[in-house]
């Protein structure tokens, strides 16, 4: 049980860092809405992938709404967090929680794997503007 726990706090970071603030340097591009979706979509399909017993189609399980309620969901925390508790995100604190997750991780392999289905694209990793 705890193993899921840590398999879902991941998964929460994961998609709230797909493209949370403006990243900058060489990473630096503007993510658009389908970017965001297809992101969600390959870690979805990273854990589907894994799901013991799993038998239907990624598509009938997680159906396109599904995946962009998640997207619509997980740019709406940063605001929060920004208006409830006046902390703003900042690319350096998600590329923190990323080389944390990198540097901790309990499943260090499918957390590779997710990097590789976001193309190891550190824009994608890390976050970028909307």
């Amino acid at each position: 049980m705890a193993s899921m726990r840590v398999q879902h706090l991941t998964l929460i970071a994961l998609t709230i860092t797909i493209s949370a603030v403006p990243a900058s340097g060489a990473a630096a591009r503007n993510v658009t809405w389908k970017d965001r979706v297809k992101a969600q979509e390959a870690i979805d399909r990273v854990y589907y992938g894994h799901l013991v017993g799993a038998t239907q189609k990624f598509e009938e399980v997680v159906p396109r709404q599904v995946i962009e309620a998640r997207v619509s969901d997980y740019l709406r925390k940063p605001m929060a967090l920004e208006k409830y508790f006046n902390t703003r995100l900042t690319t350096a604190m998600l590329d923190a929680e990323v080389q944390r997750m990198a540097g901790s991780s309990v499943m260090p392999r499918r957390l590779e794997e997710i990097f590789a289905a976001l193309g190891n694209d550190p824009a994608q990793r890390i976050g970028s503007s909307s």
